[in-house]
C-alpha cells in the first residue's frame, strides 16, 4: 500500500496515529509533521493513488503525543 512520496518518514520515524481528522468517515493517519488524507473510495488494492498530506506541527523537536 502506498500512502506517500518519499517525503513521509524515514529511517527512525515512529509515532504514527490513525483517526478521521476531518470528520469525512476515513480514516487518515498521522504522525508529529502532518496527516495524510484517505482518498474517497480508497482500498488496498489502489496502490498506485498517494494520500493527500496536510502539514500541521503537531509536535516540535522530539516526540509527540497523539490522542484523538
Amino acid at each position: 500500500m502506498k500512502v506517500s512520496d518519499q517525503s513521509a518518514g524515514g529511517r527512525f520515524t515512529h509515532g504514527l496515529g490513525v483517526g478521521d481528522v476531518n470528520g469525512d468517515g476515513r480514516m487518515d493517519i498521522l504522525e508529529k509533521t502532518g496527516w495524510w488524507e484517505q482518498p474517497e473510495g480508497w482500498t488496498n488494492e489502489q496502490s498506485g493513488e498517494t494520500w493527500k498530506k496536510h502539514p500541521f506541527p503537531f509536535s516540535g523537536p522530539g516526540g509527540t503525543d497523539v490522542r484523538l
